[in-house]
């Protein structure tokens, strides 16, 4: 049997500064996944000409999502075009597990842990929470040339101290020749892109 709750909302405001230009889009989204699951697992008096057994766990998680974006675009030459966009992202986990066993039911008919001779205990609890900060640079030019070039950094708690924080990140060029004036308007080669690119990815274990 599982109650859950989930649910997410944001905010949003835009602004072209009063100019064609310009453009600024800040976001900010916050979102929430908590459950509960409890599980029973019961052997009656007798099964297999034992005397009973039972199990029961309860687990509890709670998530919590936090993104923030800001985009900005600059016009800045008929030709030229900016994009620049800035994020911060945190994801907060938490979860817990209990379990009580129960063994050797004391009379039959009663499938209930408090009907056990023996008792066993055991719980958990586990937390994890990734803090990400990222930009991306874009540039185009003539809707020929592309530039782009991105940076991430996280901080994740499950890495041991002093390795939390790492950062990766890319950079690519495009070039769309066919574009050129001698190339536009050829009907063997309608379109035509070079395209080099260099990324690093980075991805954090559980560090127990």
């Amino acid at each position: 049997r599982t109650q859950r709750f989930f649910g997410n909302a944001f905010a949003k405001y835009s602004t072209d500064f009063g100019t064609e230009n310009h453009k600024l889009d800040v976001k900010y989204q916050l979102g929430t996944d908590a459950y509960t699951t409890n599980y029973t697992d019961t052997w009656g008096y007798g099964h297999s000409n034992g005397t009973g057994s039972i199990e029961e766990q309860s687990v509890t998680n709670n998530e919590i999502n936090s993104l923030l974006t800001v985009t900005y675009d600059w016009k800045i030459t008929p030709e030229l075009d900016l994009n620049v966009l800035y994020g911060n992202e945190l994801v907060n986990k938490s979860t817990r597990i209990t379990t009580g066993k129960g063994y050797n039911f004391n009379f039959p008919g009663w499938n209930h842990i408090g009907n056990a001779t023996t008792f066993q205990a055991e719980q958990s609890t586990t937390k994890k929470r990734t803090v990400g900060n990222f930009a991306n640079l874009a540039l185009s030019w003539r809707n020929m040339l592309y530039f782009n070039a991105t940076v991430r950094n996280d901080i994740v708690s499950t890495m041991p101290r002093g390795n939390r924080s790492f950062t990766y990140p890319s950079v690519s060029l495009g070039w769309i020749f066919t574009e050129l004036s001698p190339l536009k308007d050829n009907e063997i080669l309608t379109f035509g892109k070079i395209r080099a690119s260099y990324a690093e990815v980075g991805m954090a274990g559980d560090y127990t």
